[in-house]
């Protein structure tokens, strides 16, 4: 089997999945650690793929406010890890919605290696966001 094709067994598994369904404790934790499992194979084997096109995925650290020298205004900074260099690294926010409008996983060049792609996922940024008081 491709890894294409085990890829979407393990997302179409996912999606057919429904913890709501299960009808005890023990099968709904079942169901939650399938799921978790099938989605760790999708990653791993997605990460090898990108490793052999070149291609890393960042690890997002945080967002902070700096002042910017010119303007005095205050500018989003993302920190980004690069996994190779194993150095932090900080891109302008508004520099990847402009470069990169609406892209899931906008890739720039490593600024510590020339030859690695950096994927900047933005479901990290929105994992790491706290939660917006309601």
């Amino acid at each position: 089997m491709r890894t294409k094709d085990i890829i979407k067994w393990c997302e179409k598994s996912i999606r057919s999945m429904d913890i709501e369904k299960a009808t005890t404790p023990e099968k709904k934790e079942w169901v939650k650690g399938y799921v978790s499992g099938l989605g760790d194979i999708v990653k791993v084997i997605k990460e090898a793929k990108a490793r052999e096109a070149g291609k890393v995925r960042a690890e997002f650290i945080s967002t902070v406010l700096v002042m910017d020298p010119v303007t005095g205004g205050e500018v989003e900074v993302e920190l980004w890890k690069d996994p190779v260099a194993n150095a932090i690294f900080g891109i302008d926010s508004s520099c990847l919605d402009q470069a990169a409008p609406g892209e899931e996983e906008p890739e720039i060049q490593s600024p510590f290696n020339p030859e690695i792609t950096l994927l900047l996922p933005a479901n990290a940024i929105e994992k790491a966001a706290p939660p917006e008081d309601g």
